[in-house]
């Protein structure tokens, strides 16, 4: 076996020989492999492994039975090579990124008021001027250009210097902000080779519906049918959000809350992005192994199957030829009997010439079907 970071290459001698010294529980931890994952390379490499109270009979000096190892079948490889699955990041491995990242939140400071903003957060700020009201409320935006938010009129200043400050800290780590337009418009980070989606949303409060002039109005003329349960209005509590799928166990949003607010959580925003963008990376590159080695899988199983038509193919012809072969002794049987009665009988001339021609051509019948006439010439 040979062993680097990412691959193992399994060869099924030496295999056989390792399972049958060592028990598979001890060699699958060393190499990283789960008990399962070690079984299937077993299986697939047709290596007989010991059975279920083999080593306890070793222990105790009792004799044990080995079996050999079997032949493949045609097509069938001595080696297989196994891509080890690529670890998420952990605390100590996420990269430099991290490490310039201040420890404390406190330590990124947000101003009061905007200075020098960002191009995206400029560009927002003038839109954000002409943009109406929606049913809620809020003011949505979602435009290329522009940063991607839904939030309401009156958290607009601190919406904007959030956002200023959290872009900066990003720039200032080297990392690149874009907004596209395709497949939907979004802001993205790019960290490490990956994009980052990332929205600033508030929340709406559910409030019990107040009438407005119209509907009393409509209510006096008789012309109100039926009024709405709830009104919806911008509730003040922002949370900045990473707009991924596919990655568990690592946060993606980060509210207001009663002890914090997102003015002291711009750090673990931060740190956060960066931990999400490595999991997404690692993931990614997990799946592209797992196609690699679906594809790897299916070319061996094509190659297998070609190998066994080939086989079959061959069977089927040496059956054919040695089905012709009888046929042709038969043949030759038959045209000696029917040449010694030629021979036996006192034909006339006329006759004799007749048997002759046709003896002539049977023969040559004969000779034209004999599948060994290749190798007779030669």
């Amino acid at each position: 076996m040979t062993n680097d970071a990412q691959k193992i290459v399994f060869r099924r001698g030496e295999l056989y020989e390792q399972v049958w010294k060592t028990p598979v529980t001890q060699l699958a931890r060393e190499l990283g492999i789960s008990d399962v994952g070690f079984a299937k390379i077993c299986k697939r490499l047709k290596v007989p492994k010991p059975p279920i109270g083999h080593w306890a009979k070793v222990k105790h000096g009792k004799k044990v039975y080995r079996p050999p190892l079997p032949k493949l079948d045609p097509g069938e490889s001595e080696v297989y090579t196994y891509n080890r699955p690529v670890r998420s990041p952990t605390s100590v491995e996420i990269g430099k990124e991290i490490m310039n990242i201040p420890e404390a939140a406190s330590v990124i400071a947000v101003p009061d008021h905007l200075e020098s903003p960002h191009p995206l957060v400029k560009a927002t700020k003038a839109v954000l001027k002409q943009t109406p009201r929606d049913k809620y409320g809020m003011l949505s935006l979602f435009r290329e250009g522009c940063l991607t938010l839904r939030i309401g009129p009156d958290s607009v200043k601190r919406a904007l210097i959030l956002l200023d400050t959290i872009l900066k800290e990003f720039k200032r780590l080297g990392f690149r902000i874009t907004t596209t337009a395709e497949p939907k418009v979004r802001n993205r980070i790019e960290i490490n080779g990956e994009d980052i989606p990332f929205m600033l949303l508030e929340e709406a409060r559910q409030a019990n519906h107040v009438m407005t002039a119209e509907e009393k109005s409509r209510q006096k003329a008789g012309s109100l049918w039926s009024l709405p349960k709830w009104d919806y209005v911008p509730s003040g509590c922002l949370q900045f959000v990473l707009d991924v799928w596919g990655v568990r166990g690592i946060r993606k949003q980060w509210p207001d809350s009663s002890k914090r607010r997102l003015e002291e959580k711009i750090g673990d925003i931060i740190k956060g992005t960066v931990l999400v963008a490595h999991a997404l990376k690692n993931e990614r590159i997990r799946q592209e192994e797992e196609d690699k080695n679906r594809e790897e899988e299916r070319k061996r199983r094509e190659e297998v199957e070609k190998q066994r038509a080939a086989e079959d193919a061959r069977l089927r012809d040496l059956e054919k030829q040695a089905e012709i072969w009888a046929k042709t002794q038969q043949l030759r049987a038959f045209i000696q009997a029917v040449e010694s009665l030629a021979v036996e009988k006192q034909f006339p001339d006329d006759t004799r010439q007749w048997f002759a021609k046709w003896i002539a051509w049977a023969k040559d019948h004969a000779d034209r079907l004999d599948p060994l006439r290749e190798l007779k010439a030669k």
